[in-house]
């Protein structure tokens, strides 16, 4: 019993070490602007379309949408930190 004591003890006589530089990560905002979001025609105004003007307004609306997709995303890939 005398022994474990003198050896918990002893553990306890140094104290340790306390941290003399801390980092933390701080954000940085990478993108100068956000892109422009694509102009769509609401719903309601689709609904008006008759079948032929819909759809054509639709593949038009789809290409507008993956033009603003790509444009984020290469200003996304930019920020994205690389190992």
């Amino acid at each position: 019993m005398r022994v474990f004591l003198l050896l918990l003890l002893a553990g306890c006589q140094s104290l340790p070490q306390v941290p003399t530089e801390v980092k933390i990560i701080v954000p940085v905002a990478c993108l100068d602007r956000l892109p422009d979001r694509a102009a769509l025609l609401p719903d309601a105004d689709l609904a008006k379309l008759d079948d032929y003007r819909l759809v054509i307004q639709l593949r038009i609306e789809q290409l507008k949408a993956r033009e603003a997709y790509e444009e984020a995303h290469a200003l996304l890939e930019a920020c994205a930190v690389k190992p």
